[in-house]
């Protein structure tokens, strides 16, 4: 897995770059709480597949009667399971990510997915909003989980 098979979100807020700051002045090898970090992405985004849901629990837009005829189940964002079998995650001793990395013929449908096209709606799975921007809630479990790590 290489680091551009990732949607790349970079924190804006103050306080997880305060937080990283402090990580960093420590002069250690922070993978575990990265590791962490990611994990945690990973289970929030595995919920959005199981719920059906965006991160705040709006369950996605029902699938088009036209598209139910094409698939063999009424599971949204399924179809042979490629999307959510390529659902993964990486920690190094910078940086935390999560992300998807499927493919149809070259197409990187789940873009659209996340974000939404003018003829597929958006079925946000990933814990960021349509801005790119993290949500406040998973930016305080980040913060709680570097914390939590300052702490040992």
């Amino acid at each position: 897995m290489k680091k551009g098979d990732f949607i790349n979100i970079d924190f804006k807020d103050k306080r997880v770059k305060a937080a990283f700051a402090t990580l960093i002045a420590k002069g250690e090898n922070f993978t575990p709480v990265t590791e962490e970090i990611a994990n945690h992405l990973y289970n929030l985004t595995e919920e959005a597949f199981d719920t059906q849901s965006s991160f705040y629990g709006t369950p996605w837009e029902r699938l088009a009667s036209s598209t139910l005829k094409q698939k063999q189940n009424s599971k949204m964002l399924y179809h042979e399971g490629t999307l959510q079998r390529s659902l993964n995650y990486e920690a190094t001793s910078d940086a935390a990510y999560v992300g998807v990395n499927a493919s149809a013929n070259g197409y990187a449908y789940p873009a659209v997915h996340q974000y939404g096209s003018k003829n597929v709606p958006a079925r946000p799975f990933l814990p960021f909003d349509e801005h790119g921007e993290v949500y406040d809630t998973v930016i305080d479990d980040i913060l709680t989980i570097v914390s939590d790590y300052l702490e040992m």
